[in-house]
């Protein structure tokens, strides 16, 4: 990706260290996706090499979008293929804390045996 983007030179070792920085920020307790750890480790990862703040949050922005992206789509594809209804997921986890069933579950009228 550095290759592609102006003002952004970095060489093979320099791209591998600056994953290395972004590994390490978003070690630290974050919103999920990582979304501003990734950001603040990018750049501050860039500063190192000599990329100025603007460029750097420009490209960080547009690395983290470009390597999520894909996982994402692949995840919602896995899940229809796998018939997992991720809507229903967090009323069933209620459900499961509470120790009750809605009204809309298949088995609200059966007596158990």
């Amino acid at each position: 990706m550095a290759k592609g983007c102006p003002g952004v030179e970095l060489s093979y070792p320099e791209s591998v260290a600056l994953m290395a920085v972004i590994c390490i920020f978003i070690a630290l307790p974050s919103a999920p996706g990582y979304w501003g750890v990734w950001e603040a480790g990018g750049v501050f990862g860039l500063s190192l090499f000599g990329v100025d703040a603007g460029t750097a949050a420009g490209y960080t922005l547009a690395n983290h979008f470009i390597q999520l992206l894909p996982v994402i789509i692949m995840g919602l594809i896995s899940a229809m293929a796998t018939g997992a209804d991720i809507l229903r997921t967090p009323k069933i986890r209620a459900e499961e804390r509470t120790g009750t069933k809605s009204d809309a579950s298949p088995d609200s009228g059966k007596e158990s045996l």
